[in-house]
C-alpha cells in the first residue's frame, strides 16, 4: 500500500467535517493557510510529516489510517475490547 495524496486528503476532510470544523478554522488551528489545507483535502498537496503528525493526534487517529488509510483489523479489535471488559470487570469485583 502506498501514499495516495487524494485518498489522504479525502480521510483528512471527512475528519474535519466530522468534527463540525471549517476549513479556515481547522487551518488556523494547525497554523496553516485555508489554501494549504484545501491543497491538502483535494490532493493537489501534501503536508509535511510534522503536520500530518499534528492532525492525526488532533483527531485522535493513527498515522497509518491517516496516510495509508489502514485501520485496526477486526481481530486486534476484539482482542481490545476483550482486554476493556477484563479491566472494567477487575474493577467492578474490587468494589
Amino acid at each position: 500500500m502506498y501514499f495516495d495524496p487524494k485518498s489522504s486528503g479525502a480521510r483528512i476532510k471527512k475528519l474535519r467535517a466530522a468534527h463540525g470544523l471549517t476549513q479556515e478554522e481547522f487551518s488556523q488551528h494547525l497554523n496553516i493557510s485555508d489554501s494549504h489545507l484545501r491543497k491538502m483535502e483535494s490532493g493537489v498537496s501534501g503536508g509535511s510529516i510534522d503536520l500530518l503528525v499534528e492532525i492525526a493526534e488532533y483527531f485522535d487517529v493513527s498515522l497509518d489510517y491517516l496516510i495509508l488509510g489502514k485501520t485496526l483489523s477486526e481481530e486486534i479489535m476484539r482482542k481490545r475490547i476483550n482486554a476493556a471488559i477484563n479491566i472494567l470487570n477487575a474493577c467492578v469485583n474490587e468494589y
